[in-house]
């Protein structure tokens, strides 16, 4: 479970948003929306840890995760962006592998990941040698590697085209129904919206510097009013 409490974000003395109080459930799918810079990658990056929190608490099933050190906090949170710069001479076999640092991943772990994402036949191909679509298959299957409660995404969608966003989409829920906390940055709320995949919104307001969490929206309409 993830509990944001009071929590305020931003970049040194800047305040992006404040009074931050939401919460999601293990199994849940949430969408975090916004106007272009309303600090959905800032609120994203502090609750992995990867800027502080300016007040406030970021809570994964009851521990406040800015006390923890950095590997303490990987076996909490995952985290999945469409930017992530990796070598590419590695290939997709290996950027797997690398979720499990700094324990080792089984060999038959991976193997089950590569079949899940129909990754087996490009397993030792390079990152450079691969569609966007399966390489951001590839790094989703090393998050899930880490084995973590909560899988954090930042716009995993960017770069698909646009049958690959609609199955990206339609497979969340299988992420979600192992139990795992999903927070997902995106823009595509169209495809988001009408998957009926998502449990709950998290919707940044930058003129107030406020969150506001909805359940649900009666059109994709309501839903784009609502960030307003």
């Amino acid at each position: 479970m993830v509990e944001l409490r009071n929590l305020s974000i931003g970049y040194g003395t800047k305040v992006v948003a404040s009074g931050i109080n939401a919460s999601a459930e293990p199994g849940e799918v949430v969408v975090v929306a916004g106007r272009n810079g309303a600090g959905k990658s800032t609120l994203l990056q502090t609750l992995c840890g990867l800027l502080p929190r300016l007040d406030g608490q970021v809570m994964v099933d009851g521990t406040e995760l800015h006390r923890l050190n950095a590997l303490e906090r990987a076996q909490k949170v995952a985290l999945v962006t469409a930017t992530t710069q990796l070598p590419t001479a590695l290939n997709v076999r290996e950027v797997i592998a690398l979720g499990a640092w700094p324990q080792h991943a089984s060999e038959t772990e991976i193997d089950r990941l590569l079949e899940r994402f129909n990754l087996t036949d490009r397993a030792h191909h390079r990152l450079d040698q691969i569609s966007d679509g399966e390489r951001q298959k590839t790094l989703i299957a090393r998050a899930l590697v880490q084995s973590t409660p909560v899988l954090v995404m930042d716009e995993p969608t960017a770069f698909l085209d646009f049958p690959s966003r609609v199955e990206w989409w339609d497979g969340i829920r299988q992420l979600a129904g192992e139990g795992k906390t999903l927070l997902v940055a995106t823009h595509d709320l169209q495809l988001a919206y009408r998957s009926s995949q998502v449990d709950r919104y998290w919707l940044i307001h930058p003129k107030t510097k406020t969150l506001k969490t909805y359940r649900t929206f009666d059109s994709l309409e309501a839903l784009v009013a609502a960030m307003d």
